[in-house]
């Protein structure tokens, strides 16, 4: 997939959905492949949700070694991550053990998955609805007065802060080789060191991959804002560019389904299990914690499964 293309399929939503499509492969695939290489006992559902843990640190360190690639982090991306999902494919053809993941799955976790790709395809289109901005964008929660996607986001979920974009910028920041040193805070009164940066490694890979920017020469602009200067961050929200961010993102964000559909089916059963998946799908708070691309969700499923992990007692 070239650039342009990559850059292009953004725009319309089957396109954008694509992405999320990819994602969802890359990061199950590569993250299974490394269960399976680890020797850890998980299969059926259960493996799948470890695989997304796995594969979501495995293609952060992926993110790590672009970021740290200057001019040729197009080429370290495309070996990473073409690389690893080829050779996860691999694994999953020629390995006995890893032939044997999906043998364990009955049809309540097959309704669960495609629950989840249901809940993916709807927080990623709901970015493309039309709305009716506020007549006046208020300092505060609004510290880039726009109409683009990532302020849009800020409406729908009720006038929250710009929290969603941090992520995205901290990538911008470690695709263009922008010192986080001299340009800082990444927005006003948020510093790098106030939120973790997990979603933006793993973001790193493929757009780097698919839509790699030009390295960044010079200082960033300034712009005003409560009577002080600040580096003007907003010159990374364009649209397209976002989007790519924004499909990963929610990709990630939509495994706490995956998660919540592990426990309903160890404390119940499989038909609660597609009923609490049911439940999130329709839930508000969870539609919007999943599209305003804070990293809580993705924080929540590792929390959910190092408890089930402990419950279990070893996966090894």
């Amino acid at each position: 997939m070239s650039a342009p293309i990559a850059t292009t399929l953004v725009n319309l939503y089957p396109g954008g959905l694509l992405l999320c499509a990819f994602t969802v492969v890359a990061v199950l695939v590569i993250g299974a492949a490394c269960n399976v290489l680890l020797r850890l006992s998980t299969t059926g559902f259960e493996g799948v949700v470890y695989a997304a843990a796995t594969g979501v640190v495995a293609i952060a360190a992926m993110g790590v070694c672009v970021a740290s690639a200057g001019q040729y982090r197009h080429l370290v991306a495309m070996i990473l991550l073409y690389g690893g999902l080829g050779s996860g494919l691999t694994v999953f053809l020629f390995n006995r053990r890893a032939r044997s993941f999906f043998m364990a799955w009955d049809r309540w976790d097959g309704v669960a998955f495609v629950l989840y790709l249901v809940f993916v395809s709807l927080c990623f289109g709901i970015s493309y609805l039309p709305i009716r901005f506020p007549a006046t964008l208020i300092d505060g929660p609004y510290v880039f007065k726009s109409h683009r996607v990532h302020v849009k986001i800020q409406t729908i979920t009720g006038d929250m802060p710009c929290d969603n974009y941090i992520p995205h910028i901290v990538s911008e920041y470690l695709l263009r080789g922008i010192s986080f040193q001299q340009e800082r805070p990444i927005v006003p009164g948020q510093e790098l060191s106030d939120r973790p940066i997990l979603m933006s490694l793993v973001v790193v890979p493929f757009r780097a991959a698919l839509d790699p920017p030009p390295l960044r020469s010079g200082p960033l602009p300034r712009f005003t804002y409560v009577g002080q200067q600040w580096p003007d961050t907003s010159i990374f929200g364009d649209d397209t560019i976002f989007r790519q961010f924004l499909a990963v993102a929610i990709v990630l964000n939509s495994f706490i389904m995956l998660a919540g559909a592990l426990f309903f089916k160890r404390y119940g059963s499989g038909p609660i299990q597609v009923i609490g998946c049911l439940l999130i799908l329709a839930s508000p708070y969870f539609i919007s914690q999943t599209l305003f691309t804070w990293p809580k969700s993705l924080a929540a499923l590792f929390v959910l499964l190092a408890i089930y992990s402990l419950d279990r007692k070893s996966v090894v």
